[in-house]
């Protein structure tokens, strides 16, 4: 570790939408901007769920800011990423969890033509990842019986709170003390609970 800096976007809006004062969200357009690496590899939303993510491939400021916030539920980050490196000859940011960082690690060991490719790996601080059940627990406190057609875990401020928004339009919130404190963040998987790294020790730059 060289040092520990407190740092924020200086754009206001990506720091009011993003979950930890927008630094990995710039981080990711300056590489992108000043042509330091060509796409940024970071975890979204599914386009044809609420709750499911998996890994996107962003390009522009529009899909980089698209993909920003926390999303407090498993990912499938990994099962296209031979089929993304073989697409293209494009370098990268990864964006993702500690264990994606040692993941990604291990990936270029086994295959190392891709080594050179990843310029650069941003980590979250991550303390564990709540399954798909605790984000339905959430939600359901509404009252609600159709699933939402969006959710969000934080942001929009900080920390931000967990919001559900229906079919009808209407919305329903959480603090984020009552979605990860008392529901989220009590349904962690075993892997979760003895993780040895979970502030991105082999990361590049790790946020939180």
């Amino acid at each position: 570790m060289k040092s520990i800096c407190e740092a924020w976007s200086a754009d206001h809006v990506i720091r009011h939408k993003a979950a930890s004062g927008g630094v990995v969200t710039s981080l990711c357009l300056y590489l992108l901007e000043h042509n330091k690496v060509d796409a940024v590899l970071q975890v979204g939303v599914r386009d044809d769920s609420y709750i499911h993510n998996e890994l996107h491939v962003s390009r522009t400021r529009e899909e980089v800011l698209r993909n920003a916030q926390s999303r407090y539920a498993p990912s499938l980050t990994f099962n296209r990423i031979k089929e993304i490196m073989d697409s293209s000859n494009e370098t990268f940011v990864l964006v993702g969890k500690p264990c994606d960082m040692a993941a990604m690690k291990n990936f270029v060991l086994v295959f190392p033509q891709y080594k050179e490719r990843i310029k650069c790996y941003i980590s979250i601080f991550c303390a564990g990842m709540p399954s798909y059940n605790a984000t339905v627990k959430a939600w359901k406190q509404s009252g609600h019986i159709d699933e939402p057609v969006t959710l969000k875990y934080r942001g929009d401020g900080w920390p931000g709170n967990f919001k559900a928004t229906f079919k009808d339009g209407s919305d329903y919130q959480l603090s984020y003390n009552e979605s990860w404190g008392k529901i989220l963040g009590k349904e962690l998987g075993f892997r979760c609970k003895i993780c040895p790294d979970g502030i991105g020790m082999l990361a590049d730059v790790a946020v939180g």
